[in-house]
């Protein structure tokens, strides 16, 4: 069986908003949980982050995060804050206000009262709802989302406790920068982001779950989940070994892996840099201190590499 990128690039992409709603699915006791182990997450962080100054007079920033709430990350780097607290603007991939992540949750679910058992084949139906259930989640609350909305989940179901008790990386750059009295926005918008899944036909979205679920049992079967695998490359600070994580499945032969990729990834990258040049270009006197996913900036494609041929000076900070 051919594996496919889903799980490594739905957590990539996705988790932020995700986080926005596992908060108000996982039940407080496992929570506290958490919260009582948390001092048992090692603290050791990267001396390399992803971090890239763009040269100028007023020289501005790009950050590469990982949507996942691990000590680890949370910790960043006295570099990564200095550039935070030095900054006029701050931008994330979305806002992290208040009034965005409520509006995440209505986007997420499936229209006209439909449930995940109305929509899925049976026999994928009751594996879902069982692997939810020998996790201990109660499978009613995500009855009604989004196949693909539920395809994120499952790739982050061993980390949805954790998930409750902590915010993402994004969320804590966001609050950060708006607690100084930054101006904060998003590069992209909400609707921007969950529209590359709702464009893929009931079907496609079927088959993206249906191979989700099986590449997460081989990696299961190996002791391993994806999660962590994009954890580890992130932190190393190594541009290549996450790069290749992330890709390492991606079949451009495979019609769905190119459509999916290509509105992940690679039309998204094109627009970021261009919206983060264009700011740039016309406010020469604003420091800005751009935070987006770390695989958005990676690569040929990447937005890193397309700021350069956009006649933008970079160098990653050491």
């Amino acid at each position: 069986m051919s594996r496919r990128p889903y799980a490594r690039s739905i957590t990539i992409v996705f988790s932020t908003l995700l986080a926005f709603m596992a908060c108000t699915q996982t039940d407080k006791s496992a929570a506290a949980d958490v919260k009582q182990k948390k001092n048992m997450a090692p603290t050791t962080l990267s001396s390399h982050p992803l971090l890239w100054k763009i040269q100028g007079d007023h020289p501005s920033y790009i950050f590469g995060t990982i949507h996942i709430p691990d000590a680890r990350v949370l910790a960043f780097p006295k570099s990564v804050s200095d550039a935070i607290d030095g900054c006029d603007e701050l931008y994330t991939e979305v806002p992290m206000d208040m009034a965005t992540q409520l509006s995440v949750a209505g986007q997420m679910l499936l229209p006209g009262g439909k449930t995940l058992e109305d929509v899925l084949p049976k026999k994928l139906f009751k594996k879902l709802e069982g692997l939810f259930s020998a996790k201990g989640f109660p499978f009613a609350p995500l009855n009604r989302m989004k196949i693909w909305a539920i395809t994120a989940q499952v790739v982050l179901l061993d980390h949805l406790m954790e998930f409750a008790s902590k915010q993402p990386l994004d969320m804590v750059i966001y609050l950060r920068a708006q607690k100084k009295g930054k101006k904060v926005g998003g590069i992209e918008t909400v609707k921007e982001q969950l529209d590359v899944f709702d464009s893929l036909t009931m079907e496609e979205q079927i088959r993206m779950l249906k191979q989700t679920l099986e590449q997460l049992d081989e990696f299961h079967a190996k002791g391993s989940d994806p999660v962590t695998e994009l954890l580890e490359a992130y932190l190393k600070g190594d541009e290549k070994k996450l790069y290749d994580t992330m890709m390492e499945t991606y079949d451009p032969k495979n019609p769905l892996d190119r459509k999916i990729m290509k509105r992940l990834f690679f039309d998204r990258n094109t627009h970021m840099a261009e919206r983060m040049a264009k700011k740039i270009s016309e406010n020469k006197d604003t420091k800005f201190f751009f935070a987006v996913g770390a695989g958005h900036l990676l690569g040929d494609t990447g937005v890193i590499s397309q700021l350069r041929k956009k006649g933008l000076k970079l160098s990653r900070v050491k």
